[in-house]
Protein backbone atom coordinates (compact mmCIF):
# COMPACT_ATOMS: atom_id res chain seq x y z
CA UNK A 1 0.00 0.00 0.00
CA UNK A 2 2.81 2.56 0.66
CA UNK A 3 5.04 1.26 -1.71
CA UNK A 4 2.10 2.00 -4.56
CA UNK A 5 1.36 5.60 -3.41
CA UNK A 6 -2.24 5.31 -1.62
CA UNK A 7 -0.59 5.84 1.30
CA UNK A 8 -0.16 9.71 2.05
CA UNK A 9 0.73 9.64 5.69
CA UNK A 10 3.61 6.95 5.51
CA UNK A 11 6.54 7.03 3.36
CA UNK A 12 9.31 4.01 2.75
CA UNK A 13 12.67 4.95 4.78
CA UNK A 14 15.00 5.95 2.05
CA UNK A 15 18.68 7.43 1.77
CA UNK A 16 16.96 10.76 1.50
CA UNK A 17 15.04 10.41 5.08
CA UNK A 18 16.88 12.68 7.10
CA UNK A 19 15.44 12.19 10.79
CA UNK A 20 15.29 8.06 9.97
CA UNK A 21 15.49 7.73 14.51
CA UNK A 22 11.46 8.82 14.44
CA UNK A 23 10.37 6.51 12.35
CA UNK A 24 7.93 3.80 13.09
CA UNK A 25 10.48 1.24 12.91
CA UNK A 26 9.37 -0.98 16.87
CA UNK A 27 7.30 -3.73 15.80
CA UNK A 28 4.56 -4.45 18.21
CA UNK A 29 3.75 -8.33 17.71
CA UNK A 30 0.34 -9.99 18.51
CA UNK A 31 -3.08 -8.04 19.73
CA UNK A 32 -0.40 -5.32 21.08
CA UNK A 33 0.02 -4.17 17.51
CA UNK A 34 -4.01 -4.20 16.80
CA UNK A 35 -4.49 -1.71 15.03
CA UNK A 36 -1.30 -0.19 14.64
CA UNK A 37 1.68 -2.48 13.71
CA UNK A 38 4.28 -0.32 14.66
CA UNK A 39 5.65 2.78 16.50
CA UNK A 40 8.27 5.19 16.95
CA UNK A 41 10.01 6.86 19.89
CA UNK A 42 8.11 9.82 19.56
CA UNK A 43 4.87 7.25 20.11
CA UNK A 44 6.41 5.85 23.14
CA UNK A 45 7.57 9.60 24.46
CA UNK A 46 3.75 10.71 24.09
CA UNK A 47 2.33 7.32 25.40
CA UNK A 48 4.40 8.40 28.37
CA UNK A 49 3.92 12.01 28.80
CA UNK A 50 0.09 11.19 28.47
CA UNK A 51 0.26 8.09 31.36
CA UNK A 52 2.24 10.68 33.40
CA UNK A 53 -0.40 13.37 33.19
CA UNK A 54 -3.41 11.02 33.49
CA UNK A 55 -1.56 9.53 36.45
CA UNK A 56 -0.86 12.87 38.47
CA UNK A 57 -4.41 14.53 37.54
CA UNK A 58 -5.85 11.80 39.50
CA UNK A 59 -3.42 11.51 42.22
CA UNK A 60 -3.27 14.79 43.02
CA UNK A 61 -6.59 15.79 44.05
CA UNK A 62 -6.26 12.76 46.63
CA UNK A 63 -3.23 13.39 48.20
CA UNK A 64 -4.68 17.33 48.40
CA UNK A 65 -7.54 15.70 50.29
CA UNK A 66 -5.45 13.57 52.54
CA UNK A 67 -3.74 16.58 53.62
CA UNK A 68 -6.75 18.75 54.12
CA UNK A 69 -7.95 16.20 56.26
CA UNK A 70 -5.07 16.00 58.91
CA UNK A 71 -5.04 19.56 59.69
Amino acid sequence: MILSGADNKHVVISSTTKLKFLADVIYLPGFIGKGMGVVSIGDLVVALGLFIFIFELFTYPLMALKKKNEK
